[in-house]
């Protein structure tokens, strides 16, 4: 194991830590979300709109884009928003993994019970109650990993107010006829996996994730929130493309807290934050997005060495596309769109996933007098979840569970920092970072010598669920993307409202 960062022993509580580098994540998933507004400005002359003349213009522009969205063949409307969430695939690994974890813990339970008060306790079940356990647990994990979307909708409805169970889930959501609709929900019909590239020195790393759901959220005020769950899945591997190496084949390792870490916080770049390089302008390159970004269809999932691109969808690609160098983003970004507006050089992963709708100023859409137009309003970094398990991931040496995180690293997750040694801020600036920034209920105490419970951190711009554990790996990512997102995503409409 590497060594141990000695200015964080005090801060560490006495456990014995370990470098992310030497954590091994045991599940990952990621939710980005996409928030837009519309260019609210007079259509071009020669527009003919594809609904009624006059009346409102919020309304119309969100009649138009329901029509777009509809015509484009690629987007269907969820009637039923309980139904949005998507299937998440699951491996027989996790289906088996759970199924012993709640054999074991039933089992416990049933010596416990059968031993009552007294110290002789029962060791095993009899024939007859280990095969019902076994019988029970079957249907238990059909029902906890469901083949359609029927088998969470209830928990997800019931957890919140009725007021807000009327606004969340009324019926038939993608219907544009109502008005008084205050939210339409779109889902893309071809997009099943992604996969993701970053730089690491000289070599690069592939992610690898289903896209379960990929999701458009049309609110009554003409805002857009559009969200992309990447779930990287059980045990994830990582592949490292080794610079120079005689073996063209990239070599396969677990993913590591440290690459979870940096790719938490490259993956939710929507165009170049900086350049950096020397010379002229055509060797300065785009700094802390990804190499390369591919959407996959539906022939992708789980079946990488079947994969199939969009055709449609181009992947980005740092060596070869014009937002990721200096002088192509400086062209995009001194060209208007029709109605004068520019904004800053969306990569195309992005911006075509979006397809039909228009984004201002983006060179990549060649019909400058189609309205409406949409516009990017956060900066480049979008509003991100995480849910990240690190069970069974700690080094022997190191303290488990997540006694074994490092301060500093609490801290990068919670800020959707890269990786780093040591703390990425000041250490004064982090004086009561727990207090601030960490729900810590069920996060283990000093005497939890397994490591196991959760915390949750909070920044504003990023909610992050780590934990360890079977409790936390079977029931806290199904609360996380249904439940917990839709609080995130009632979360950044209320915070925008100045933005739209």
């Amino acid at each position: 194991m590497r060594g141990r960062n000695k200015q964080e022993t005090a801060q560490d509580a006495g456990f014995v830590t370990a470098d992310a580098r030497d954590i091994r994540v045991n599940r990952l998933s990621h939710i980005v979300m996409w928030p837009l507004a519309p260019r609210l400005s007079p259509r071009p002359p020669r527009y003919i709109p594809y609904t009624h003349d006059g009346g409102d213009l919020i309304e119309e522009i969100i009649a138009t884009a329901c029509a777009q969205l509809k015509a484009s063949g690629e987007w269907e409307p969820v009637s039923d928003p309980l139904l949005q969430a998507g299937i998440r695939h699951v491996s027989e690994t996790e289906r088996e993994a759970f199924k012993k974890g709640w054999i074991e813990n039933e089992t416990k339970k049933l010596l416990d019970a059968k031993a009552g008060g007294s110290d002789d306790k029962s060791t095993e079940l009899s024939p007859d109650e280990a095969s019902s356990l076994r019988q029970k647990a079957e249907d238990v994990t059909a029902h906890h990993f469901p083949t359609t979307e029927t088998g969470m909708e209830y928990g997800e409805f019931v957890y919140f107010h009725d007021f807000v169970q009327q606004t969340m889930f009324s019926a038939n959501a993608g219907n544009c006829d109502d008005a008084a609709r205050p939210v339409r929900v779109y889902r893309r019909k071809n997009v099943a996996a992604c996969s993701v590239v970053l730089k690491q020195g000289d070599d690069e790393i592939q992610f690898r994730a289903a896209v379960p759901r990929l999701t458009l959220y049309l609110y009554a005020s003409g805002a857009i929130i559009v969200c992309a769950e990447l779930d990287y899945g059980m045990k994830p591997d990582v592949l490292v493309h080794i610079k120079g190496r005689k073996r063209k084949s990239p070599v396969s390792r677990p993913m590591t807290l440290a690459d979870a870490q940096t790719l938490t916080d490259r993956v939710r770049r929507v165009y170049a934050p900086y350049f950096t390089g020397v010379g002229d302008a055509t060797q300065h390159s785009a700094a802390d997005v990804p190499v390369a970004f591919s959407w996959h269809g539906t022939a992708a999932w789980p079946d990488w060495p079947e994969r199939s691109e969009i055709t449609n969808l181009a992947d980005t690609r740092l060596r070869e596309v014009n937002p990721y160098w200096l002088d192509s983003a400086r062209k995009m970004i001194g060209k208007p769109d029709a109605t004068g507006n520019v904004n800053a050089p969306l990569f195309g992963h992005w911006s075509a996933i979006l397809d039909p709708l228009l984004f201002s100023g983006n060179v990549y859409q060649a019909e400058p007098e189609q309205w409406p137009l949409w516009r990017h309003v956060v900066d480049e970094r979008l509003p991100v979840m995480t849910c990240l398990s690190v069970t069974d991931g700690l080094p022997q040496i190191a303290s488990r569970g997540l006694h074994g995180i490092r301060r500093s690293d609490w801290t990068r997750l919670c800020y959707a920092d890269a990786a780093g040694n040591g703390y990425f801020y000041n250490r004064k600036f982090m004086d009561g970072f727990e207090q601030s920034a960490c729900y810590d209920r069920y996060y283990p105490d000093d005497e939890n010598s397994s490591g196991e419970g959760s915390r949750f951190m909070f920044s504003g711009y990023h909610f992050a669920a780590v934990g360890a554990g079977w409790f936390f790996d079977n029931f806290v990512l199904n609360h996380f993307r249904r439940h917990y997102f839709h609080l995130a995503l009632a979360a950044h409409v209320e915070l925008r409202p100045a933005c739209w």
